[in-house]
């Protein structure tokens, strides 16, 4: 599985744990549901940038790993797939008055 892939998957995992729908993540993130969607499938066809906005509204944080690699066909129209994309899970804050 590539790294993308896994990304969409925890995409799709934190916006369910999070009990949020796609229209209030949309919300959250100042994207379109269509955008949540195609992230939760295929992120690897989704614009960097829009991906970063999803993932903070979700309390994601990206590490990029760039490497020199070959530019395969498959990745020279995804350009993001040439490097190595990992998000994991930012702290969550501990709700008022909590221990």
């Amino acid at each position: 599985m590539n790294p993308m892939d896994n990304l969409s998957q925890l995409l799709l995992r934190t916006r369910q744990e999070q009990d949020l729908s796609r229209e209030e993540l949309a919300s959250l993130a100042k994207v379109s549901t269509s955008f949540i969607r195609d992230a939760e499938l295929d992120a690897g066809r989704c614009t960097f940038g829009k991906l970063q906005q999803l993932c903070a509204a979700l309390g994601l944080r990206w590490t990029l790993n760039t490497h020199q690699a070959p530019i395969w066909p498959e990745t020279k129209s995804y350009g993001i797939q040439a490097a190595t994309a990992l998000a994991e899970r930012s702290p969550t804050p501990q709700a008022k008055g909590s221990a």
